[in-house]
């Protein structure tokens, strides 16, 4: 199944908490929204329109701010 993100409701950096809503997507025009499985702050998420399949990264929610310049997906 392939999802695409339509519209993010956090932005890098804010406060987040488990079982809150990150991200409306689309599939099969079915709109879908998923929720944080942990607190934390919103470090990474993927661009809106970005297709994704089962298991891509599309959100990072880290206790602590981080730096993600060297890290890779």
């Amino acid at each position: 199944m392939v999802v695409k993100i339509t519209h993010w409701k956090k932005k890098i950096g804010d406060h987040i908490r488990e079982n809150e809503k990150l991200v409306s997507c689309e599939t099969n025009k079915v709109q879908i929204e998923l929720n944080a499985d942990t607190d934390g702050i919103l470090v990474f998420r993927a661009e809106k329109n970005r297709e994704l399949i089962q298991g891509d990264i599309f959100a990072i929610v880290a206790d602590k701010y981080v730096d993600l310049e060297e890290f890779t997906f």
